[in-house]
């Protein structure tokens, strides 16, 4: 994503573009982490750039930043599942909001057997149930010690790092071993088949 960004950077320049609030005297910024870092690769420490203020709660942030990272090509396992612990951190922070997300998500849910908060977050986010559902599964098995998690965020998308999972799940291997796997699927040297 960064490449990207840098190369379109040297071809039309840098649009600001960045959204953000004052959060207790600092600026917090809602989307454009990418972005920044692209133009601390390709200009000088002393560049500046313009930063759109507005007046965002914590559950504006959220949503933007879900929204935007929703829209790049293909989100990472570690922003999908920062995006769903940090929502559901804020839900549970907030119980009327939980609440009420977890009520209207219930109806459009039906015959699939959600956890209350996999609903709350969906609905919040306003994402797909499964990639929710696939975030918690992901944090239940690293905090038992089952997968590794930056092993598993490196990654290129929640699709293989779902079939990893499951593969580990089913077959567990040495640590040596699944960092080879993992970083074969990094080079393409093993390539997974997008369902």
């Amino acid at each position: 994503k960064v490449a990207k960004l840098r190369s379109s950077i040297k071809r039309t320049g840098f649009w600001d573009n960045l959204v953000a609030r004052d959060y207790k005297g600092q600026i917090q910024i809602a989307y454009g982490h990418h972005r920044i870092e692209a133009c601390k690769q390709e200009f000088d420490p002393n560049y500046e750039i313009d930063v759109i203020l507005k007046d965002l709660t914590d559950a504006d942030m959220l949503k933007i930043m879900a929204a935007e990272n929703d829209a790049m090509d293909v989100m990472s396992p570690m922003v999908i599942n920062e995006t769903v612990r940090a929502t559901l951190e804020f839900l549970n922070d907030n119980p009327d909001e939980h609440q009420k997300v977890s009520h209207a998500e219930k109806g459009k849910v039906r015959g699939h057997n959600a956890s209350v908060d996999s609903m709350a977050v969906a609905g919040f986010l306003d994402w797909n149930i499964n990639r929710v559902e696939e975030a918690f599964a992901t944090m239940r098995a690293m905090e038992a010690g089952d997968i590794d998690k930056d092993e598993y965020e490196q990654l290129p998308n929640q699709t293989v790092a779902s079939k990893y999972r499951q593969e580990i799940k089913k077959n567990p291997i040495p640590k040596e071993a699944r960092e080879a796997v993992v970083h074969s699927i990094r080079t393409g040297q093993i390539g997974v088949r997008h369902v």
